[in-house]
């Protein structure tokens, strides 16, 4: 396959100790500043949430699960695409990680599940999230890869989530681990209003984004800035698509799949930078029938181990 290269990136200060240059334009940096709003705006949200007296029900609580989830996913973009070397993407993902574990494992228990010690274990992750799919992004070297990455992933996650997959399973049987992994999504005013009488009041939660979300939602946009795609519409229809997974999981208390509609925001974007010659096509038709097959045999072999341990 031929296409798009990552820039050279010559004379970058980085390049020597992180490889090529791997960051966004000078146009996207500019855009990437505004991007850290999102992410003071999360936090502040995060925080706030379950002190906040307003009222509750079904629509203000769907509202609430969509802006946060939003929030995050637009916060791993920014945070994604502004580390824009490899060295800066291993040392905020090796400061990050063991500062989660930290929280918890040590902070946590202490803590007995205070919701402040529940936002910096969700930080913790976030950044975790956008610095590991910024440096997995590096190892694209083609434009042309990124389509079948990203319906890949989509794929990958509809099985899972859906069609009895690893995540289905680890669901349905570690609940709390999933948790652990996961954004969560404060009911507002849990932690000052009692849940009923006699009751203290403790911290609920309406929903979960997955870890991988934000992951992906990372090495997507770290992909569109390196080969200069379409950022601004991508950013916008991805996010638009993201909040209505997390409305419909939300509003239905289903489990939804986010990766497919990010991956489709991905796609409708940016098709027209994607071309491939008719050997290429072919390809990724043989390609698309092993990832198929592929997505068989883990959904049975899923089902095989959860039969055995019946």
């Amino acid at each position: 396959m031929t296409g798009s290269e990552a820039p050279a990136g010559h004379g970058h200060p980085a390049d020597a100790i992180s490889g090529p240059y791997t960051g966004v334009t000078p146009r996207e940096s500019r855009s990437t500043a505004f991007l850290w709003g999102p992410l003071i705006a999360y936090v502040l949200l995060r925080l706030g949430l379950p002190a906040l007296r307003i009222p509750s029900s079904p629509g203000l609580d769907v509202f609430w699960s969509t802006a946060l989830a939003t929030l995050a996913l637009w916060s791993a973009v920014g945070l994604g695409t502004s580390l824009r070397t490899r060295l800066r993407q291993v040392l905020v993902l090796a400061a990050s990680v063991p500062v989660f574990i930290l929280i918890v494992r040590v902070v946590a228990p202490a803590a007995d599940g205070h919701w402040a010690v529940a936002v910096a274990s969700d930080l913790c992750q976030l950044v975790a999230a956008a610095a590991g799919g910024a440096l997995l992004s590096s190892l694209v070297r083609e434009s042309k890869v990124v389509p079948v990455l990203v319906v890949t992933v989509g794929l990958v996650d509809v099985v899972g989530v859906w069609f009895g997959g690893p995540v289905a399973i680890l669901i349905e049987s570690k609940p709390d681990v999933v948790a652990a992994f996961s954004q969560k999504i404060p009911r507002p005013g849990s932690a000052v209003q009692p849940a009923g009488p006699g009751e203290a009041p403790r911290v609920s939660y309406l929903a979960t984004a997955g870890l991988g979300d934000l992951v992906f939602v990372a090495f997507f946009f770290a992909c569109v800035a390196r080969f200069g795609l379409s950022y601004a519409p991508t950013l916008a229809t991805t996010l638009v698509l993201g909040a209505a997974a997390m409305w419909l999981a939300t509003a239905r208390d289903l489990p939804v799949p986010a990766l497919p509609f990010l991956a489709v925001g991905t796609l409708i974007c940016n098709a027209r930078h994607f071309r491939y010659t008719r050997a290429e096509r072919f390809a990724l038709l043989y390609g698309a029938v092993f990832l198929i097959g592929m997505c068989f045999l883990i959904v049975w072999g899923t089902q095989w181990l959860r039969s055995l341990s019946r």
